[in-house]
C-alpha cells in the first residue's frame, strides 16, 4: 500500500513489512525490528531496542522473497516514540549504502 500524497512529503512512503535488522557503527551486535514504512529518503520501524534521536544505525531490511537483495542503509534517527507494548517507533533519514 503507498500512503498518499495529502501529507507534505517529498516521496511517497510504501508500506514496508519485513524483518529489519540493525547495528550501531561501533558495534557488531545485532538489534532486530519490523519494518513499518520505506520513503526515498527515510525509513520508519519497530524495535524493542532503545535508540537515540541523532543516532546512526546500520540497517539491513530483508525483503520477503529470497530472488529480491536486502536493502542496506544508513539511518541518522530523527523520532522515536515509545508505544504502549513497550517497543520504540523509530523514524530517521537514510541514504543507501552502495559500494
Amino acid at each position: 500500500m503507498i500512503i498518499g500524497k495529502n501529507d507534505k512529503r517529498d516521496f511517497i512512503r510504501m508500506n514496508v513489512e519485513s524483518e529489519v535488522s540493525f547495528s550501531r557503527p561501533d558495534s557488531s551486535e545485532t538489534h532486530y525490528g519490523k519494518g513499518i514504512d520505506l520513503s526515498a529518503t527515510g525509513m520508519r520501524f519497530l524495535t524493542k531496542t532503545a535508540v537515540s534521536i541523532g543516532e546512526t544505525l546500520d540497517i539491513c531490511v530483508k525483503p520477503g522473497v529470497s530472488i529480491t537483495p536486502p536493502l542496506e542503509i544508513t539511518m541518522t534517527i530523527v523520532r522515536i516514540t515509545e508505544t504502549e507494548d513497550g517497543q520504540y517507533d523509530v523514524a530517521g533519514l537514510t541514504k543507501t549504502n552502495r559500494d
